[in-house]
């Protein structure tokens, strides 16, 4: 051999290796990204399921409050109208007893006996 074709060789040669070199960064490189976009999927996806968990977890919450709340304004209207119906019920009987008690008396002067004078 002689010696340009062993400098040609030797050239040949590293021009290999610098191509090999190459296509094998950028291999690297492509796995790299692909393993990095691999993870950011998965991260996303991992992240939006926490969202909507977290989500639904609030809003059961919410709609235990809003229940707790109903329930509690429901039991204070009814204790109101409960108080409401017996205020009436007790001035009625107030009444009624009253206009017993005039009735009586106006019966009882009227039949001769004593009145009240005034």
């Amino acid at each position: 051999m002689t010696e340009q074709q062993t400098v040609a060789n030797d050239q040949l040669q590293t021009a290999k290796r610098q191509i090999h070199d190459q296509l094998q960064t950028a291999e690297n490189t492509a796995q790299d990204m692909l393993r990095a976009w691999s993870d950011m999927a998965w991260a996303t996806t991992e992240m939006s399921f926490v969202i909507v968990e977290k989500s639904l977890h609030y809003n059961n919450e919410l709609f235990n409050q809003v229940n707790h709340t109903m329930r509690d304004g429901a039991e204070i209207w009814l204790r109101m109208y409960r108080d409401g119906l017996n205020t009436w019920q007790n001035n009625l009987q107030g009444i009624a007893d009253v206009t017993s008690q005039i009735t009586r008396e106006v019966t009882t002067s009227a039949t001769g006996s004593p009145s009240r004078s005034r």
